[in-house]
């Protein structure tokens, strides 16, 4: 990728994230091909609709030609269809788990994006369902197929179903955390963070969502667990900003770093905080704590572009046309160096995940 369109991507970025005025417009002379070329890396990152709201603030002669911003818009109407849709889903999921007293709480998705200044422009993934215990979870699971939904099992015990045309996830685990000698703590942690779960509201129904303090833990363990597999994109670095930005002074950073401590997975978040600052523009006082150590962050951006969303957009990543076993064989290549790289950042991670991941196939055989 040119590193001039690379440029010019990251500051209509920053721009659309944090609702901003761009200073300089050099920058955005690009040819027909170059914004084609930066069209594409949004939709890789899946933040298309936070870079085209700040092209619209691009003088006229600055912004992309006709047909790209033609392309764009429909994009984005697209985008804003499909949040109504997903939001009119969750109610409808959750109200009928409700009606049989099955309590189930609402992780990431619509949880984050009120925290944009326009939510809509968030590009929204699965709906994602969590049920805190294990008769919950196998509740919701069948009072879905006895509405005659096929149900997959998914990582790490959750499952998965469409809904209306949309993916809806159910987890049996709130946070991301493979080491397995930290399941109690964090089942502990749950249960004191209980009472301080949060109402959304969304089209008049309030549905829960994690505490503050447990959905800061959850979206960045979230963030390394995908790491650790083929990637991540910006949207979820996206979403991690704008939740400190309007959260952080509201939560106690000392106990916030004290868990990161416990959990196996500081400096890990030195290097996060670091990213956001650095590479995303958050100004560092609304980090949850101060750093500490700083770490270098190019490195992951040049790792973020080059795979983007979940690593399924990287030239690493094979494409359809290879068969089966020879794309199993290729996408676990594509693991090794950020399983060595992150040992330096999360150790116990970065060992308990190829594990998790060989016992979470096999346990996929098993019944719901």
């Amino acid at each position: 990728m040119d590193s001039r369109v690379q440029r010019a991507f990251i500051l209509l970025l920053r721009a659309g994230l944090w609702n901003s005025t761009i200073d300089s417009f050099d920058g955005f002379l690009l040819s027909y091909t170059e914004w084609s070329e930066l069209y594409q890396m949004a939709i890789t990152q899946t933040v298309e609709g936070l870079v085209f709201d700040a092209i619209t603030k691009l003088p006229g002669q600055y912004q992309p030609p006709k047909e790209v911003v033609v392309k764009w818009v429909v994009r984005v109407d697209a985008i804003e269809r499909e949040n109504v849709k997903k939001k009119e889903v969750t109610v409808e999921i959750a109200g009928l788990f409700k009606a049989h007293h099955i309590d189930v709480t609402l992780l990431k998705g619509s949880s984050l994006a009120v925290y944009y200044t326009k939510p809509l422009l968030r590009l929204s993934g699965d709906v994602d369902l969590y049920f805190n215990d294990i008769n919950a979870f196998k509740q919701a699971n069948q009072l879905i197929k006895q509405r005659g939904t096929d149900i997959g099992i998914g990582a790490l015990r959750s499952t998965f179903y469409d809904w209306r045309d949309c993916e809806i996830e159910h987890h049996s685990k709130l946070i991301d955390i493979v080491n397995p000698f930290q399941k109690s703590y964090l089942k502990k942690l749950e249960k004191q963070e209980t009472t301080n779960r949060i109402l959304i509201n969304l089209n008049g129904m309030k549905i829960s969502s994690p505490s503050l303090l447990i959905t800061h833990i959850q979206v960045n363990a979230h963030i390394l667990k995908h790491f650790l597999g083929f990637g991540i994109g910006l949207r979820q670095f996206c979403d991690v900003a704008r939740l400190y930005l309007n959260t952080s002074k509201s939560l106690n950073g000392e106990e916030l770093k004290s868990h990161y401590k416990k959990l196996g997975i500081y400096r890990w978040m030195e290097l996060i905080h670091c990213f956001l600052v650095d590479q995303l523009g958050l100004n560092a006082e609304f980090l949850p704590y101060q750093i500490k150590r700083y770490e270098d962050s190019k490195w992951l951006m040049n790792d973020v572009i080059a795979v983007g969303n979940f690593g399924f957009h990287g030239s690493g990543f094979v494409n359809g046309l290879q068969k089966q076993d020879e794309k199993r064989y290729a996408k676990s290549w594509v693991v090794l160096p950020r399983l060595l790289r992150a040992q330096s950042y999360a150790r116990y991670e970065a060992l308990w995940f190829p594990i998790s991941k060989a016992w979470s196939t096999v346990s996929r055989k098993s019944k719901i």
